[in-house]
């Protein structure tokens, strides 16, 4: 900031108001007196203003150094004058030269003997704190002497009359003197004397004024002034006058924070984060493992817009986990899911220090999580599964279509609480749901690479052949799957029929193909490859690479037919880049409570109802 600046920035109304308010809260603390009740006091405050920002070096010349010396100097200079004052009022210079107080002389004498005036009330007041009578001789009055008393009284009214031509003369001497300082053998003004005296000719006019004219208006005021803090130290060491600064500056903070300090309040926020917005086509995160960032800028992963700061607590409401079926090789029979665990571990590395367990599974856990409720729904019904020839269900499809979810909520409400101090800023959350061994509940994958997209006439597979083409006849092209085969084999315990999936990175020379297989809102599972579980047969045994999904198409609303004019199937596409499946139905979802700390804004803002 340039010197200019600076300069119209310290002798500004405001900053000039908030430093005299300063140093006006600390004289009355050390003195009980407002000086505020004299206007003399503002305005050598401003006269020494304009002496410090002239007397300190550009170096020093900055807003906190000229403040907090002004600040220091006048506060002292001010605490000085009014302990001489009150010392002066206690054992006055002036009493020396008025008479002794004569309110004894005005209670009659036993002798009922009258004075020979009376005095006015107002010059009572003025005489009554003096020490010395103003009839010396007054005894005389009620002498036997043989003079005449109207001789006596006319003496005395020559005395009384050169007692107080006296005084006058004092008096003048003395508040002329106040009015010139006395100089030191450095020949520097001393103002110790009559300061209050000299107020009286430095008054100027401030309202209205600016504070750079006070120095071109009173500059022999502002020499003595300067002269005067000179010997009050302000000359001191470079050292020294560095650590005055730097204490008071600190002291003017301690005081504002102290008695500044806002009202807060405890604001909620309840966060729900789903495993599916993760960066599922780039990453090597799972849905038991994936991480949350809290940044609006952030363009990957799980991503919360709002940056929490000034974190009190972080409190897991549920978790909700699919009827994802744990694999175990080699035998398709056993159908194991999260239930079969007596509780689950939630870990968050960025929260940690809320359990203490017998375990590292259970130190590193921010939560443990119990089973409170299933919500599920069969996908088929009994009469669909099985032959023709055999009705009844088949037993070993019991789970196959039922899809659904498991709520857990944690068992003891733990939470991570900040006691002491607030958490700054909530940046992220690294998620992971693990088994009581502190593995991850499940490592078989969501997300399957698609090596290729074709057409294929519609015929009996794991279930039999749909027949909700209507009106059509099912031997024409009009009645085919789109059949998506994968990279990599999977489970059909896994992905299953009725499971929704989402598609993305297909592209081809068919945008409008391209359109509907990327489309947000994802496909649904119609049919798998037909599981044979029978011995000495070359066939697969649950695991499987194809998956059929309807073709774009819709109903016709007046005919109920198919409306041929928006069918597109794969007939014909050819694709640049096959892209990548997840299945949605496989998706974890939390929801969380962040309580923070913030500013109570009532008392400025004055809210009303309308």
């Amino acid at each position: 900031m340039e010197n200019q600046d600076i300069k119209n920035l310290y002798f500004s109304t405001n900053n000039s108001s908030f430093t005299y308010d300063l140093v006006r809260k600390d004289v009355q603390r050390k003195t009980s007196y407002d000086i505020i009740k004299n206007k003399n006091f503002k305005t050598n405050y401003e006269k020494m203003a304009v002496s410090v920002y002239n007397n300190l070096d550009n170096d020093n010349r900055n807003l906190v150094t000229l403040n907090n010396t002004l600040i220091e100097k006048s506060t002292a200079y001010f605490i000085k004058l009014i302990n001489e004052k009150k010392n002066k009022s206690n054992q006055s210079n002036v009493n020396t030269y008025m008479p002794q107080p004569i309110s004894t002389l005005l209670q009659p004498k036993q002798n009922n003997n009258p004075l020979p005036f009376t005095l006015s009330d107002e010059f009572l007041n003025d005489v009554e704190t003096v020490s010395q009578p103003i009839y010396n001789n007054m005894e005389t009055l009620n002498s036997n002497d043989s003079k005449d008393p109207m001789v006596l009284m006319e003496q005395e009214r020559i005395n009384r009359e050169n007692q107080f031509n006296e005084f006058n003369e004092q008096f003048k001497k003395q508040k002329q003197k106040s009015l010139q300082p006395s100089f030191n053998e450095d020949n520097n003004a001393d103002f110790s004397i009559g300061r209050d005296d000299a107020l009286v000719n430095t008054i100027v006019d401030s309202v209205n004024v600016d504070p750079l004219d006070l120095y071109r208006k009173n500059e022999e005021i502002e020499n003595r002034m300067l002269h005067s803090m000179t010997n009050n130290n302000i000359s001191q060491t470079n050292n020294e006058l560095e650590n005055s600064i730097s204490n008071s500056l600190n002291k003017i903070s301690k005081d504002y924070i102290t008695n500044n300090q806002p009202v807060y309040l405890e604001k909620e926020h309840f966060i729900s984060v789903n495993s599916i917005d993760r960066d599922w086509t780039a990453t090597s995160e799972t849905r038991y493992n994936f991480k949350v960032n809290f940044d609006a800028d952030s363009q990957y992963g799980v991503t919360i817009s709002t940056a929490y700061k000034n974190v009190i607590s972080v409190e897991l409401i549920n978790v909700y986990i699919p009827q994802d079926p744990i694999i175990v090789p080699f035998d398709n029979r056993l159908y194991l899911d999260a239930l079969h665990y007596p509780y689950l571990l939630l870990e968050i590395d960025e929260l940690d220090g809320v359990f203490r367990g017998s375990n590292t599974a259970l130190e590193n856990s921010f939560s443990q999580l119990i089973f409170d409720k299933e919500h599920s729904s069969q996908v088929l019904s009994d009469d669909f599964v099985g032959s023709d020839s055999e009705p009844a269900p088949d037993l070993r499809f019991q789970k196959q279509y039922q899809r659904g979810y498991y709520r857990f909520i944690p068992s003891f409400f733990e939470k991570k609480q900040y006691y002491n101090a607030p958490l700054s800023s909530l940046r992220s959350m690294s998620i992971k749901i693990n088994n009581p061994e502190g593995d991850l509940l499940n490592t078989q994958k969501d997300v399957i690479k698609i090596s290729a997209i074709a057409d294929e006439q519609i015929a009996d597979r794991e279930i039999k052949t749909t027949m909700g083409f209507p009106n059509t006849d099912c031997s024409s092209n009009y009645n085919q799957y789109i059949k998506i085969t994968t990279t990599n084999h999977f489970f059909n315990k896994q992905f299953k029929i009725g499971d929704k999936i989402k598609i993305s990175g297909v592209e081809s020379d068919n945008t409008t193909l391209d359109t509907f297989l990327n489309r947000n809102e994802g496909h649904h599972i119609i049919n798998l490859v037909e599981e044979d579980i029978t011995a000495n047969t070359n066939v697969n045994k649950s695991s499987i690479n194809i998956i059929y999904i309807s073709p774009k198409g819709s109903l016709s609303d007046t005919n109920n037919n198919l409306n041929t004019s928006t069918y597109n199937d794969v007939d014909g596409a050819s694709f640049t880049a096959t892209g990548t499946l997840i299945n949605v139905s496989l998706q974890t979802n939390l929801l969380f409570k962040v309580v923070t700390r913030e500013v109570d804004v009532k008392s400025v803002t004055k809210p009303q109802n309308i």
